[in-house]
C-alpha cells in the first residue's frame, strides 16, 4: 500500500499509537533504525552475509591456487615451439581477444581436494599428464591397410543401399552440402576409392578405405547375428553420425570414418587401447568442440565464402598445431585440409591452457567406472570386462587382484551396488579404477611377477641340471676307476675281455652243434669259481674228468664267467 502511494508518508493504523519514543518507518528502499534521541544505529552485517563473504574469499583463493597449479602443470606443453605449417593459408583470424576468454570451471579441483590418500592423488595427476601428451595418441594409419582390407569381404551397392535405407529415413532423396550429388553416390565412391583429398598421401587413403570397409562389414554382420527385421538401436546412432558427416565437407567425413572405426574395432585391441580409443578420444573431441565454440562463436553460421571460419577447417588447423603434443587423433588427415590456416602462438597457448583446464581427470575415471559397472551388452560398452578380469588376475607388484570385485564391507566407496547375479563379476570404485588406469598407461615398469617367477624357476632348473650332470660325471669317473684292467684290455660291462668274449662265442657255437646227450655245463660266479653238476655244486678243483662230467678240452682257454643270457641259452 505504501508503494502504491509512491513515496507518501506512511499512515499509522488507528490501533498503532505513535509517540516520540517509537521508531519511525519511512517508505524509502532502506530502513533506518533510530534511538529515542534520534541518532541512527549503525547496522552490522548478518551472520549469513559474513559466511558468504568468507566463502567467496576462500573460493577466490582456491581459484588463484588452481590457476597457479595449472600453469605449472601444463608449462611443459607450451615450452617447446609450436610446429610451423608452411602449406596452410595465411588467413588472419578476426578474433584477436583470446586472452580475454574465460574457461568454465570443472569440478576436478574440488573432487581431488577430497582425496586423502596421497598415492591415489599421484595416480590422478600422473594419469592426466599422460593422457594430455603425445604418448596417448591412438592415431596410427597402417601403410598395409590395403592388404588387411583383403580379408574383409566386399559388398555390392545394393547391399549397402538396403542397409542404409533401413536405418536412414529418406536416404534416396538426400544430397550433399552443395545439392549436386546424391548421398548414396558419395558413400559408394568413398567405399571403393576413399576421399579425394587423401589422394596425396596413400597411407592415409588406404587407412580410410580399410576403415570404411570395416564399418560396413561390422554393420552387416551385426544385422545378421541379431536375426531381426527391426533396426538395432545401438547401430542407429552410428548411421546418424555417418549421414551428418557426409552432409559436410571431406575433412569432416574423414574424421568421422576414422573415429567410428576406432570405436567399432576397439574390441580387438589391448585393454589400454580400449580405454584410450573408446573413452579418452571421444572426451578430447568434446573438449575440442567446446573450445572451438568459445574461440569462434560464429563458426556454426559461417558461410562457404570464408571456409576458414567453419568448424571442420578450424579444427583441422588446431589439430595440426597442437594435436601431436596433446595426443589428438586425426593429425595426418588434417594436414590435407586445404582450407586450414596458420594458428598464432597466442591462440595455440590459450588452446593448450583450455585443454588442460577443461580436461577433468576425475570425470574420465568416472566414465571408465560407469562403462565397466554398467553391465550392458558387450557391443555397447568400450571396455571388455572379461579382458579386464584376466588383466587383474595376473600377479603384479603391490597389487591385489581381488580389489576389482564388489566389497560388501566398503559400500561407501562405491556408487551404487551390483545386481545380485553380478556380485561376483568385476565392479569398481574410483580409487581402484584410477590405479588400474595408472598401471595400464603410466607404470611401464609394472612387470608381471609371474614372469619373473618363471625366470627364477628356469634358472633353478638349469642349476639343478648342471649339478646332476656333474654328479653323473663323477659317478662315471668312479666306475672307470673300479673297472679291472687286464693285459688284453679293459673288461666290458659283463667283466670280460675281448678275447674271453670271442672264446665264449666259439664255445657257444660248439655246444649247439654237440650231442644233446651230453650234460650242460654252467660256470659259477667269479667269487666261488665252482662247477655245477645237476643239483650238486662241487668245487672245480675236485671235479674229475669223464664223459658225463666234463667236456673235451678245445685247446682254448675257457671263460670263467658267463652272462645270464648264455646261461639261459645253455639250459
Amino acid at each position: 500500500q505504501n508503494k502504491s502511494k509512491q513515496g507518501s508518508p506512511a499512515t499509522p493504523t488507528p490501533s498503532t499509537p505513535t509517540d516520540a519514543s517509537s521508531p519511525v518507518i519511512t517508505d524509502s528502499p532502506k530502513t533506518t533504525t533510530t534511538t529515542t534521541e534520534g541518532e541512527p544505529i549503525p547496522s552490522s552485517p548478518s551472520k549469513a552475509a559474513r559466511k558468504a563473504s568468507k566463502a567467496s574469499s576462500k573460493q577466490s583463493k582456491n581459484s588463484k591456487d588452481k590457476k597457479a597449479d595449472n600453469k605449472a602443470e601444463y608449462a611443459h606443453l607450451i615450452s617447446a615451439p609450436f610446429p610451423d605449417d608452411p602449406t596452410a593459408s595465411n588467413y588472419q583470424c578476426p578474433n584477436n581477444n583470446f586472452h580475454k576468454i574465460k574457461f568454465p570451471e570443472t569440478p576436478e579441483y574440488k573432487n581431488l581436494s577430497k582425496v586423502k590418500d596421497q598415492e591415489v592423488l599421484k595416480y590422478y595427476k600422473e594419469l592426466k599428464t599422460f593422457l594430455l601428451s603425445s604418448q596417448s595418441c591412438t592415431d596410427a594409419p597402417s601403410t598395409s591397410a590395403v592388404s588387411s582390407t583383403d580379408s574383409i569381404p566386399s559388398y555390392s551397392d545394393d547391399e549397402i543401399f538396403s542397409l542404409f535405407r533401413k536405418y536412414v529415413t529418406g536416404f534416396d532423396t538426400m544430397f550433399d552440402r552443395t545439392g549436386s550429388l546424391q548421398l548414396s553416390q558419395i558413400l559408394i565412391s568413398t567405399y571403393k576409392s576413399g576421399l579425394p583429398i587423401y589422394n596425396a598421401i596413400p597411407s592415409v587413403q588406404n587407412h580410410t578405405i580399410h576403415s570404411f570397409h570395416f564399418i560396413i562389414h561390422f554393420f552387416i554382420t551385426t544385422e545378421k547375428s541379431a536375426n531381426t527385421t527391426a533396426p538395432i538401436p545401438a547401430l542407429k546412432k552410428h548411421f546418424d553420425r555417418i549421414i551428418d558427416a557426409f552432409s559436410s565437407c571431406q575433412p569432416e567425413q574423414g574424421r568421422i570414418i576414422d573415429s567410428l572405426y576406432g570405436t567399432l574395432s576397439n574390441r580387438d585391441k589391448p585393454l589400454s587401447q580400449q580405454f584410450l580409443t573408446g573413452i579418452v578420444d571421444a572426451y578430447k573431441q568434446q573438449i575440442l568442440d567446446n573450445l572451438t565454440s568459445l574461440f569462434h562463436p560464429n563458426a556454426l553460421t559461417a558461410a562457404d565464402t570464408v571456409p576458414q571460419l567453419q568448424i571442420p577447417h578450424i579444427q583441422s588447423s588446431y589439430r595440426v598445431t597442437v594435436g601431436q603434443r596433446l595426443g589428438l587423433r586425426g593429425v595426418e588427415g588434417s594436414k590435407l585440409d586445404v582450407n586450414r590456416y596458420r594458428i598464432k602462438k597466442e591462440e595455440a597457448e590459450r588452446l593448450v591452457e583450455g585443454f588442460w583446464t577443461l580436461f577433468d581427470i576425475t570425470e574420465v575415471v568416472d566414465m571408465f567406472v560407469k562403462d565397466v559397472n554398467w553391465g550392458g551388452k558387450v557391443g555397447e560398452r568400450s571396455i571388455d570386462v572379461d579382458e579386464l578380469g584376466r588383466w587383474a588376475g595376473k600377479k603384479r607388484r603391490n597389487w591385489d587382484g581381488y580389489k576389482v570385485f564388489w566389497d560388501e564391507d566398503k559400500k561407501e566407496e562405491y556408487e551404487g551396488e551390483p545386481k545380485e547375479e553380478d556380485k561376483y563379476k568385476v565392479f569398481l570404485n574410483k580409487d581402484v579404477a584410477v590405479e588400474i588406469l595408472w598401471r595400464m598407461c603410466c607404470a611401464k615398469d609394472d612387470e608381471i611377477v609371474e614372469e619373473e617367477s618363471n625366470k627364477g624357476k628356469e634358472a633353478q632348473n638349469k642349476t639343478d641340471d648342471k649339478e646332476k650332470n656333474e654328479d653323473d660325471k663323477k659317478k662315471e669317473e668312479g666306475d672307470k676307476k673300479e673297472d679291472v684292467k687286464v693285459e688284453d684290455g679293459e673288461k666290458n660291462e659283463d667283466g670280460k675281455t675281448k678275447d674271453e668274449e670271442n672264446s665264449t662265442a666259439v664255445e657257444k657255437k660248439k655246444e649247439e652243434d654237440s650231442s644233446q646227450s651230453k650234460p650242460s655245463e654252467k660256470k659259477g660266479n667269479k667269487e666261488e669259481d665252482v662247477w655245477e653238476e645237476g643239483s650238486v655244486i662241487v668245487p672245480a678243483t675236485t671235479a674229475t674228468t669223464g664223459k658225463k662230467k666234463t667236456k673235451k678240452s678245445s685247446g682254448k682257454s675257457k671263460s670263467k664267467k658267463t652272462t645270464k643270457k648264455e646261461e639261459e641259452d645253455t639250459a
